[in-house]
């Protein structure tokens, strides 16, 4: 059922810190009696699978201005000259609705060189101008039109754009579908899977502390994976470089986990700060509110606070663009805005390029964006 209009600017605020501290403490008595209970049992979630570590990248198209024209490939490049190899660990790739056929022929001649393992998620013009828009939580398209919309704050008017536009955001970006895709597979090779965005690189130092501290903790559901991030890669040959959970952290799924990331959830709106949230692993991400138009939980979540910390973090390359790939709060809130930024520009163009000759929802949803001699070539 749809939201009232008058309902559609109000978010779900985030609980006390007081509820968090008291649930946080259940679930952890509850996590130290399942603990005891695998011991006395003799049964250790680990099997012996086909590998032990799964690192499954996700390599989707260049979103400029939030991207550099071929990081993606660059930074391909990069990870498969740089990153160490272990035994037991598997690394396998995902070709993620790349819609230039140049791009996506020059990322498999790169992998098919270097003998990497890698799918296909294909991108279909049929299948995307099929998709249409969800406007059912705002009574329709005229919501767009209305003074309720116009004064609101601009970044609450983006977030609306891009709830409106989500099924077609979901579809070329596909971010937690080809994740779920990726856990899928990871499950059935290997006793850890890491769903990793395409920019991850780990040292090899950073590589053996994860996979100590995924052997340190066999009953933990999760494994969480500080990031930094890094403006230069030169730097990834550096000193040690320090590794927090100020930024979006990655994630390590035990093959007995069954949870996935939500997919109702588009590219840019909570795609991982979901999963992060649900987990209850403290990040601003935790403070951050539902909107009136985001769904509700999908089930309870079994495992809250079922995770250990990584003492090995994972480097977040460069991204192509100058000065926002640091932890510093500016330069934080310019990638967000710059990234919705992207989203629209990419979807505007897609539309011109794939979508319906006339469409008026598409018209008045991204009026800003529609018809921009600025190329973003998705």
């Amino acid at each position: 059922m749809r939201a009232p209009i008058h309902d559609v600017l109000k978010s779900q605020k985030a609980p006390s810190i007081l509820r968090q501290a008291a649930i946080r403490a259940r679930y952890r008595l509850r996590n130290r009696q399942l603990n005891l209970l695998y011991r006395m049992s003799g049964n250790s979630p680990q099997r012996g699978r086909e590998s032990e570590f799964s690192l499954i990248r996700i390599l989707g198209n260049d979103h400029y201005p939030r991207h550099g024209r071929g990081q993606t490939l660059d930074n391909l490049k990069f990870i498969i000259e740089h990153e160490p190899s272990l035994p037991g660990c598997r690394k396998l790739f995902i070709l993620n609705r790349i819609v230039d056929p140049e791009a996506e022929a020059l990322l498999i001649a790169e992998l098919e060189r270097a003998d990497m393992e890698f799918m296909r998620i294909p991108f279909a013009a049929d299948e995307y101008r099929e998709i249409g828009w969800d406007l059912d939580e705002f009574g329709g398209v005229e919501f767009f039109k209305t003074r309720n919309f116009r004064r609101a704050a601009k970044v609450m008017q983006t977030k609306m754009q891009l709830w409106a536009t989500s099924p077609k955001i979901r579809y070329l970006m596909n971010v937690n579908g080809a994740r779920n895709t990726a856990l899928d597979i990871g499950r059935r090779i290997s006793d850890w899977t890491f769903a990793l965005d395409s920019n991850c690189c780990f040292t090899k130092v950073q590589l053996e502390r994860l996979v100590a501290s995924c052997r340190d903790a066999p009953h933990m559901p999760y494994v969480i994976v500080p990031m930094v991030r890094i403006g230069d890669n030169q730097r990834y040959f550096g000193p040690e470089l320090k590794y927090s959970l100020i930024e979006e952290p990655q994630i390590g799924f035990h093959y007995l986990t069954q949870e996935t990331f939500d997919e109702r959830y588009p590219y840019g709106v909570s795609d991982k700060a979901h999963f992060l949230k649900r987990l209850r692993l403290p990040g601003k991400w935790l403070w951050w509110g539902r909107e009136a138009f985001m769904p509700d939980e999908a089930h309870p979540f079994p495992d809250r606070y079922r995770y250990k910390i990584s003492a090995g973090g994972v480097i977040r390359l460069s991204s192509g663009t100058h000065g926002l790939s640091d932890a510093k709060e500016k330069s934080q809130n310019i990638r967000y805005h710059g990234r919705n930024e992207s989203i629209l520009k990419t979807i505007a163009q897609m539309e011109q390029k794939y979508g319906v000759l006339e469409d008026a929802n598409r018209d008045i949803i991204l009026s800003d964006y529609m018809f921009s001699s600025e190329s973003v070539d998705p």
